[in-house]
């Protein structure tokens, strides 16, 4: 990662804009969290890096910074996201590629699998703390509908 992408314009606005974005959402819960959009952008990034035996770029760190910030101001413990993504990656994604030709179904199963998954471990670390859990809501469902929307328009022409 260099340093000129790091201080790129579009590159400094587009993280500004992802901490203002979580700003609103944790005073609004209307907005969607956006856990979804980026596992599944971490996931298509990752994928692209093993097929083309490069490094991880900017765009990749970013997006696990986002996810690291977003879990923190939405209740999940530490790194349940991280958690979720390396279980997903490393244990079922080839797999499921293998398996399910329909690019959009692994798309939602990608979008829903990173709400569930980090819900599941960040409730397995209170468990294991003796903490307070987190409730799955209906706002959750509502999300991973939008996000998978979102993910569908953005992603749908990537490697998935």
């Amino acid at each position: 990662m260099s340093a000129a992408k790091l201080k790129s314009p579009s590159f400094l606005l587009f993280g500004a804009f992802l901490i203002v974005y979580q700003i609103f959402a944790s005073a609004n819960r209307f907005f969607p969290l956006l856990i979804g959009l980026f596992f599944v952008y971490l996931i298509i990034l990752t994928y692209e890096r093993d097929k083309s035996y490069t490094t991880f770029n900017s765009h990749w760190y970013l997006g696990l910074i986002y996810m690291i910030f977003c879990e923190q101001m939405h209740g999940f413990k530490l790194f349940s996201t991280v958690i979720s993504y390396l279980i997903f990656y490393h244990f079922l994604f080839d797999y499921l590629m293998e398996k399910i030709t329909i690019r959009p179904l692994l798309l939602f199963i990608t979008v829903t699998f990173g709400y569930l998954c980090s819900f599941a471990v960040s409730n397995a670390i209170s468990y294991m703390l003796n903490d307070d859990y987190m409730k799955f809501g209906s706002e959750f469902a509502v999300f991973i509908c939008i996000e998978y929307a979102l993910v569908f328009v953005l992603f749908r022409e990537r490697v998935l």
